[in-house]
């Protein structure tokens, strides 16, 4: 398969066009000064070991060497080893291209006649070759139109394509074809630019007539000439191309008006413009709305992370706050402890000190701490003192009155001798006591 940057002659290919029933088209450019033109278009098999390939462009070549008209572009080369045809180079833009832009619309009067007619004029000099040449594949596909108004014929001397496109019907029905076909393909197209919709492909009468309809409305003589040439039988046509040629002439010189061939190529390429302004800014919209979507993911991770870190740090924070607090004997009470209720003087706290030794306890009596001008019984309940061991004293989160039995553990021979001697002191002192009152 030929690729850009392949030399063929002179030229040097440059970008393909088209790759269709074996022939590939490239744009190709002089390799070197020369008198050889600047650009032309080259035709080329897509595979060179393709034999059909090879003698369709080899009948093609031989076809157009014997034709000489304006519209009708002409040979620059032929390489029959590769094998490859350079043929004129039309800057300008494709009828189909033109049509399908107009999405439907059709083409004004003026210039349909005229493509009309030079199409008509093209066709009757390839009919009167010596050995004639009929098209047999007329569509707007075989038509290009010049940046300089110029109407050029593609596609002679070439085997009707694959595309559907309304052919008469001798040739649907394999009969024999003679130049008179070019007559109702010719004026299959000029209906399908004033409708701006081709014929079905297979065409019966009254599809045709249906067609015609509206072109009768308004160009009675337009639609006249179109019918006659678009007979079903190729004995009721005109007698040649050059008359078909003539009636559209006569049409054109009765509707008056210029034909805009370069204002139907500048409509083409102002909405490829809009097309790709459209695309563009599509384009564009989507980038921005990715790149927005991109940057908030970016965000909530940065957020997310960010809250990580802070809760990292905060729970380190606690951590050493816990390890440098020191090691106090008093258990720290939970925030959601509720603390008792305030006892009143009579009420008593009980504690159960495990670690406090007997002895200590029998020798260090309840301090009591009288205050004369105090009501009540005169005695003052003194703060309890803290004492230090190896365990935090139990803090009582009892409800007064509530009674739990004792979890210490039964006291030992040498305990109860401290008991004994602590009631053996307390009754002394009683004694004592009594002694002096009397």
């Amino acid at each position: 398969m030929p690729s850009p940057g392949s030399s063929v002659g002179p030229y040097r290919l440059t970008q393909l066009l088209d790759d269709r029933d074996g022939v590939a088209l490239f744009a190709a450019a002089r390799a070197h000064s020369g008198r050889a033109p600047h650009h032309v278009a080259v035709r080329m098999a897509s595979d060179p070991d393709d034999d059909a390939a090879r003698s369709a462009l080899a009948d093609e070549h031989r076809t157009l060497q014997r034709l000489d008209d304006p519209r009708i572009p002409r040979v620059h080369g032929f390489w029959e080893s590769m094998p490859a045809l350079a043929l004129t180079w039309i800057p300008g833009e494709s009828l189909d291209e033109v049509m399908a832009a107009r999405g439907g619309g059709s083409l004004d009067v003026a210039t349909t006649v005229a493509i009309g007619r030079a199409l008509a004029l093209a066709l009757a000099h390839a009919h009167m070759a010596d050995e004639p040449v009929v098209h047999a594949d007329l569509g707007i596909h075989a038509v290009r139109l010049g940046d300089d108004g110029s109407i050029w014929l593609l596609g002679l001397g070439r085997a009707p394509s694959s595309r559907p496109v309304a052919r008469p019907p001798e040739q649907r029905l394999g009969a024999f074809v003679d130049a008179r076909a070019d007559q109702w393909g010719l004026a299959a197209l000029v209906l399908h630019l004033l409708r701006g919709q081709p014929l079905p492909v297979a065409s019966d009468t009254a599809q045709v007539r249906a067609a015609l309809e509206p072109v009768a409305a308004r160009w009675p003589n337009l639609a006249e000439a179109l019918g006659r040439a678009l007979a079903p039988a190729a004995g009721e046509r005109f007698r040649d191309m050059a008359g078909l040629a003539g009636a559209l002439e006569a049409v054109g010189l009765e509707h008056g008006g210029a034909p805009d061939v370069v204002g139907a190529i500048a409509q083409l390429r102002e909405g490829r413009l809009q097309a790709r302004a459209a695309a563009a800014a599509a384009q564009a919209v989507a980038a921005a709305t990715a790149q927005a979507a991109a940057d908030k993911a970016a965000a909530e991770k940065a957020a997310a992370e960010e809250a990580s870190i802070a809760r990292q740090q905060a729970a380190r924070a606690a951590q050493a706050a816990v390890a440098a607090a020191p090691n106090n004997s008093r258990t720290l009470i939970p925030d959601d402890v509720t603390a008792p209720p305030s006892k009143s003087p009579t009420e008593v706290n009980v504690e159960y000190i495990d670690s406090i030794d007997p002895t200590v306890a029998a020798s260090s009596p309840p301090v009591v701490a009288h205050d004369e001008d105090s009501s009540g019984s005169g005695l003052e309940e003194l703060e309890p003192t803290e004492v230090a061991g190896p365990e935090s004293l139990p803090i009582d989160h009892r409800e007064p009155g509530a009674i739990e039995p004792s979890s210490a553990p039964p006291l030992q021979a040498s305990e109860w001798a401290a008991v004994l001697l602590s009631l053996a002191f307390f009754g002394l002192g009683l004694l004592w006591l009594a002694v002096r009152i009397w």
